[in-house]
């Protein structure tokens, strides 16, 4: 399976592709020296990536942490370094609503670790067509990650398989454990 945004081409054939850039937009001046400075890097090394940044992340520890400009801001801010610089953009969604906004102007989205199991929040993200990178929580086991990829709607086209209806995930992880034994 190759997966395309804009010039880069992402497969498990391909040679790796590199995702990177501040957590956190936290002001257009200081995003757009650390992704000159990112690609600078990258094309130092000669590799292909993906600028990223969030703009919000709802996930802090504290109520009082800045959580970034909010989403038009944020996306104002990743259109200028994406033109800028020629390169592809990733930003994270935290809510079903932001999804369909936020593709309007990202190359990929992605899901935190934290919601990787939020179903809304994968169909939404799924339903824009773009690639989606779902990052895998810490609290997982790869079997329930196989079922939450399948849930953002994307895979389900690749794959030729309809998403499990609520209850079907163990039966479809004890038949795949039984593939791998």
């Amino acid at each position: 399976m190759i997966i395309s945004t804009g010039h880069i081409k992402i497969s498990n054939e391909g040679p790796l592709v590199y995702i990177g850039g501040p957590c956190v937009i936290e002001g257009e001046k200081a995003y757009l020296e650390a992704a000159k400075k990112i690609k600078a890097a990258a094309d130092k090394a000669g590799v292909k990536f993906i600028l990223k940044a969030s703009f919000d992340k709802a996930n802090r520890t504290s109520v009082s942490s800045y959580r970034g400009p909010g989403i038009e801001e944020g996306l104002r801010i990743l259109a200028k370094a994406k033109a800028l610089l020629k390169a592809p953009v990733l930003t994270d969604i935290h809510e079903p609503w932001q999804a369909e906004k936020a593709a309007k102007g990202a190359d990929i989205l992605q899901i935190p670790a934290f919601l990787c199991r939020q179903t809304d929040l994968l169909l939404a993200a799924g339903k824009t067509g773009l690639p989606v990178n779902i990052k895998k929580g810490q609290f997982m086991a790869p079997d329930g990650f196989a079922f939450g990829g399948r849930q953002n709607g994307q895979n389900r086209q690749r794959q030729k398989r309809p998403v499990p209806a609520a209850g079907e995930h163990r039966q479809y992880n004890q038949k795949n454990r039984k593939h791998r034994q």
